[in-house]
């Protein structure tokens, strides 16, 4: 199984980014705690419990994942924007714990058109903070990080 991280801000294509991987996947993703009946919409007194359900479902995929690895999905995924390096180093640390050596993807965007793309409704000036964050903060070098143009994979429109 590989474990993969993504990071970047909403709408740069994250989800279709995941998607579009071959094989067989879990996704672990703090956007389901904020799908009712198919539609996405975002509740800020959600946020808390979304990110740690994610984590939980990452936890115990990895806890699976040890005691019966043959058996297991091609991708383990953690689909979030994952802005700073706390939030990348608990899943990075819980693979390498479970024996995966994890990747980390970064997909870049301008942050005008990941606007309007994003189906989160996250107002703008969230985004361009967010983006800021992205691109200021550093990963520790042994994280790995791979960099993805959002124009180098075919997106949903």
């Amino acid at each position: 199984m590989k474990a993969l991280i993504t990071r970047g801000i909403p709408g740069a294509g994250k989800t279709t980014y995941v998607e579009q991987l071959p094989g067989s996947k879990i996704i672990c993703s703090a956007d389901i705690a904020h799908i009712t009946k198919g539609v996405y919409k975002f509740d800020p007194t959600k946020k808390e419990k979304a990110h740690a359900d994610c984590f939980d479902r990452w936890m115990i995929s990895l806890l699976n994942y040890r005691g019966t690895p043959a058996k297991y999905w091609d991708w383990l995924i953690c689909d979030n924007t994952n802005l700073t390096a706390w939030e990348v180093a608990r899943y990075w640390e819980t693979a390498k714990w479970a024996g995966i050596e994890p990747q980390i993807i970064r997909i870049e965007i301008e942050p005008f058109k990941a606007v309007a793309r994003n189906q989160h409704s996250v107002p703008v000036s969230r985004v361009l903070d967010m983006y800021t964050t992205l691109r200021s903060e550093r990963l520790p070098p042994h994280f790995k990080e791979t960099v993805i143009l959002a124009d180098s994979f075919s997106l949903k429109e």
